[in-house]
Formats: C-alpha cells, structure tokens, sequence
C-alpha cells in the first residue's frame, strides 16, 4: 500500500527476505550432496549455495544505498570476537596431527564464517524483521521435515530424521519449530501457527535423541522461570485448546508407534540399560588430548587423526570439549570471550523485547545440543541466533539513548516516539506516531525532513 501526503509519495521500505530465507536456506541445507546441482566445489551444495547468493546480495545491497533505504546498524562488529575464534581454529591445522581431515575441517570454517558475514551484511537492511523470517522459516522448515519423516518412516534403531540429515538434526529442526510458532503466535493472533506443535513434538520424540530432548527441556525452563514469552490467559487458553484438539488425531496416527519407541528407547535401553552412546568416553578421551597439549591444543580436527580415526567415531560430539582438545586454553578463551561479549550486549540492551529473548532461548537450546552431539558446524544455528539477537538488542539499545536524547515538541510534552512509563517489555517502546510514524520508520533518514514539511504544509491548507 502506498499513501500520498501532499507531494511526497510514501511507500513501504523494500526487505532482503528472499536473500534472508536463502542464507538460511543455506545454513540448514547442512553438508547435504546434490552432485547433478553441483558445480564448483564438486558436491558441497553449501559453497554452491553462497557463490549464488553473494552476487546478489551486494547487488540488492548497491540498489539499497542507492535508494536511500535506511540501515539499521553495523552487525559485522558484532562478529569480530566469533572470527577471532574461528581463525584461530583454522590456524590450528598447522599443528594438526598426520590423520586429521584439515582440508573438509577448513571448509566448514571457512562455509561458516562466510555465511554469517553474508548475514552481518544483509541484516541491517531488514532490521528486525530478520527474526520474523527466521521465525517463519524455522516453521516452514519443521513442517517439511516432519512430513518428510513421517512419509519416509523409522530408520537406524527405529529413529526418525528427514532428508538426509541424522536424528540430532532431526529433533533440532522439531524443537526449533516450536520455538518458532510460540514465538509467532505471541506476537500476533495467527492460532493457526500452533497447529503443528503436536506433530513437531512428536518428532522430537521419535528422534530418540536424548541429549535434544535434554536440550530442549532446558530451553524450555528458561522460557517458563524467566516468563520470556508472556500471553494473557485468554491467548493461553486458546492456544492449549487447539494444540489438544489437533492432538488427538495425531495419537491416533502414530500413539501406538510412539509408546512403543519410548517405552524401547528411553525407559529400557537408557535407564534400565543405562545405555549412553559413549559419551562419558569420548569425554575422558578428549580430557587425555586436552592434558596432552594444554596450550593449543593438538591441532585442528586433532581428535579424529589421534583417536578417532581408530574407534571410528568422527568428533567428540561435545563443542567445549572439542575446543578443549584442539585448541586447548587459548581455544578456551577466545570461545568464553564470544560469549561474554555478547552477553554484555544483552544485559545492556535490558529489558529487552520478545525477538531478543525469542534469539536467545533459540541459542541456549542450539549450544546445549551441542554439548550432546554434532561438530563445530553443527553448531551454526546457534552463531545465528546469536547474532541476530545481538543485533536486535543493538537496535533496541540505540533507539531507546535516541529518543531520550531527543528533545521535547513544540507543546512541552516528549516526542510521539518516546518510551511511555508501563509499556509492556514484549514491544518496542520508541514507536512514533501519525506522519512522524512514515518519516522515521517508513522513509530514509535524509528524507524524513522532507517528509514533516510535506506534511505541515498539507495540514495548513485551509
């Protein structure tokens, strides 16, 4: 919709969302191999995927400027303690041991730290909207995976994962979207987005992973202890009435399946047979390596050369202790100062708004996972809720000095846009009114004077 004031013309500022559901496109599509689709990097669909999206993100980028289209702020500084991180894991390989798999280990650095770059760039342009998307596309995701999975059926020890990733994907996708729907449906009256909630869940279950379950129960108490994602009790009525209606026919489907695979897969084989996939001997294994060289470690994808590639397992599947193991106290460091930095930017940004909050609860379940399986890769949701959180709270922070700063209109009383005393937390308090809504929110910052004197004119025609 485009409205008319006077003689400036005023329309909706454009948003990056096809190139943001493209990087995260790129994000979820994993190591997946589609050799007929790719070229360059003879089967890494991923590399395939960025050498697409590069180009047309500075492109869309170079129109933005030249448009005027307002930025929201910088988010590649927010990057800089992560890429010290990452550069130093990468120069650990000239240290790796003779067995270590460096070159696939480089890629996967290298694939990272280029998408997120990629995102540091974009996401300024889309504000907060960039967590609106990501929110759907977590959705969307969680939907085709589980319709995947349950078309497919019951793999390996009858787990369930979905187009070609394991069941730790799997259940991470599950949770994710229902982290997302909660999210969307606390911010605007959409009942239909918790539909799904009992087959993501039940998914989640049929993954048998326990370390997600784990992962995502934690998630959860943060959300319910720290009440992060409020709703009024009407909302939450209605919400917990249709997840149960659609609950029902879903037990009907697959209830059977599902007790028999619980019943199997977490009270026999887990606490009767206490059965932990060997976890607590990768940890003293990795514990050996990390005494072994407490300095810097043994070197990138040092694991796999020294221990790994002889009981065939590929990582720790713990992100701390393979840090710990390969770049030992100095990899320490630079992973505790990543998350120190950030979480100064969050306790600045306090209180902070549903889409800061919404970001972290979705980091502390990807990082907590991550302590149960996968490689530094698999981390990479967690690196992009990170900074799309830290990136929001940015926003929020500067917004709020803003309109402190401003100072009061013509009749004494503060700007439209100032925080009200008793706003709720969940929105954000600088929104501004009337025609200063469509010149500081809507039009570029070099047309918003422009703009009000369009507008004053317009009111004092008789």
């Amino acid at each position: 919709m485009v409205m008319s004031v006077g003689r400036a013309r005023v329309g909706p500022t454009p948003r990056p969302r096809v190139l943001l559901w493209m990087l995260y496109a790129a994000a979820l599509a994993g190591r997946f191999s589609f050799s007929p689709l790719s070229v360059a990097f003879a089967g890494d669909f991923r590399l395939d995927l960025l050498l697409l999206i590069t180009p047309a993100a500075f492109l869309w980028i170079a129109v933005a400027e030249i448009r005027g289209i307002r930025r929201q702020t910088i988010a590649v500084a927010h990057l800089g303690p992560l890429l010290a991180l990452f550069g130093y894991q990468a120069s650990s390989a000239l240290w790796a041991p003779a067995g270590a798999r460096v070159g696939a280990r480089l890629v996967d650095l290298t694939t990272l730290a280029w998408l997120l770059l990629l995102l540091a760039i974009v996401v300024p342009y889309a504000g907060h909207r960039a967590i609106d998307y990501l929110h759907w596309f977590m959705w969307v995701a969680a939907c085709v995976y589980s319709l995947a999975a349950f078309a497919s059926g019951p793999g390996a020890q009858g787990r369930f994962a979905a187009l070609g990733g394991g069941p730790n994907i799997f259940v991470r996708v599950m949770l994710l979207g229902v982290l997302a729907a909660v999210t969307i449906y606390a911010k605007s009256h959409r009942s239909w987005v918790v539909l799904p909630i009992p087959v993501f869940l039940a998914g989640a279950l049929l993954s048998g992973s326990r370390g997600g379950l784990l992962a995502g129960l934690l998630a959860g108490m943060l959300v319910l202890r720290a009440r992060w994602i409020r709703l009024s009790a009407g909302r939450t009525l209605r919400a917990l009435g249709v997840i149960l209606a659609f609950s029902l026919p879903v037990y009907y489907l697959v209830g059977g399946l599902l007790f028999n695979f619980v019943q199997s897969r977490f009270l026999e084989e887990t606490l009767a047979g206490k059965y932990t996939s060997g976890r607590p001997q990768l940890l003293q294994e990795t514990s050996s390596l990390f005494w072994s060289q407490p300095a810097i470690g043994v070197g990138l994808d040092g694991y796999y050369g020294k221990v790994g590639s002889v009981v065939g397992v590929s990582y720790p599947h713990n992100l701390v202790a393979a840090v710990a193991a390969e770049g030992g106290i100095l990899g320490l460091l630079l992973l505790g100062n990543v998350f120190v930095r950030w979480g100064k930017t969050f306790r600045r940004a306090a209180p902070l708004t549903l889409d800061t909050r919404s970001c972290i609860v979705g980091a502390v379940f990807v990082f907590s996972a991550s302590m149960f399986s996968g490689d530094y890769y698999d981390a990479r949701f967690g690196w992009i809720f990170l900074l799309l959180g830290s990136v929001s709270a940015a926003q929020d922070f500067a917004e709020r000095a803003g309109a402190a700063d401003r100072p009061p209109a013509r009749d004494g009383n503060p700007q439209p846009w100032a925080k009200r005393p008793g706003r709720s937390a969940n929105t954000r308090g600088n929104t501004p009114g009337g025609a200063d809504l469509l010149a500081y929110r809507i039009l570029p910052r070099s047309q918003a004077d422009i703009s009000r004197e369009a507008v004053t004119s317009a009111r004092a025609r008789p």
